[in-house]
């Protein structure tokens, strides 16, 4: 299991000290809730009076991420959970059926609303999870049994993830969190919570997670292959990785104390987008290595 965390990413909504700016208001007249919204796109100028103002307001950064891990191979296994960390140390899950709107200006919108009501929710009827590791209803065991093989070999990652979860309900402890591996974790009063924010900071949710591997993106960490991330590793291990999601700078050092490996896939510095895709690629790499 893969547990993805963006850390010190910039989603927040415009601060009070700088709500009167005439650039702000602009932005709130012509978009609306969406222009509450700190974005540097648009904000730039009024920002310079905020703190640490070149790691905030990029809400682009999350849609990016977004949309690559929800729509992976690896979170279709059921092999991914992704969480949200912000600058503020607010932390948000999202749930592996969330598919974020391509549009940015609708992704801003949920955003907002997420950032206000601390929930994305639907109507569970009109959730589409066919012939992925949720879906209850298609029995995988069965029909590997009608399929080539070459298909066959590619459901193998989701029964192993199905083997993890029976594994799982079996073990009574409070953590890891084995019910974030159960889709039933983000159903309540008949909705499905697509995101929603934790009670809890990076800190504990590590400690919640309680995975023995931590590993941290920097270009500052020991210079490795991206082909090589995953090569010590064994199938039954749960792993942290952890991205900086904001577009300058380097970890803080709340970031920089929690324990963990720290390495870097490139001589110089790569955008957070081009570090999440490598590691979702390596890692389906390294599951259909070790499964087919």
């Amino acid at each position: 299991m893969l547990y993805l965390i963006l850390v010190e990413s910039g989603l927040e909504l415009i601060p009070s000290l700088i709500s009167n700016e005439i650039i702000i208001k602009k932005s709130i007249k012509k978009f609306g809730n969406i222009g509450k919204i700190l974005d540097i796109s648009y904000h730039r100028r009024a920002m310079y009076k905020l703190e640490n103002y070149y790691k905030r307001g990029r809400p682009d950064i999350i849609h990016n991420f977004m949309i690559d891990t929800q729509s992976s191979i690896l979170n279709h296994w059921g092999l991914l959970r992704t969480f949200i960390h912000t600058y503020q140390d607010a932390i948000f899950e999202v749930n592996p059926l969330m598919r974020p709107p391509k549009d940015y200006l609708r992704f801003k919108g949920l955003m907002f609303e997420l950032l206000t009501q601390n929930v994305l929710k639907t109507p569970l009827e009109k959730t589409i999870i066919k012939n992925t590791f949720y879906d209850e209803k298609y029995n995988f065991e069965e029909n590997q049994q009608k399929i080539s093989k070459d298909k066959k070999d590619y459901f193998k990652p989701i029964l192993f993830a199905r083997s993890i979860l029976e594994k799982r309900k079996k073990i009574k402890s409070d953590g890891p969190p084995f019910d974030f591996l159960d889709i039933n974790h983000f159903i309540n009063n008949n909705e499905l919570i697509l995101m929603r924010r934790m009670k809890m900071n990076l800190r504990k949710l590590i400690s919640y997670l309680n995975t023995k591997y931590i590993i941290k993106f920097t270009s500052k960490g020991n210079l490795i292959s991206h082909l090589k991330i995953f090569k010590e590793y064994k199938l039954e291990d749960d792993i942290i990785a952890i991205v900086g999601g904001f577009q300058s700078g380097y970890f803080s050092n709340s970031i920089k104390s929690i324990s963990g490996k720290e390495i870097s896939i490139f001589p110089i510095g790569l955008e957070s987008n081009i570090v999440v895709n490598r590691i979702l690629i390596n890692y389906e790499n390294f599951i259909i290595e070790n499964l087919i």
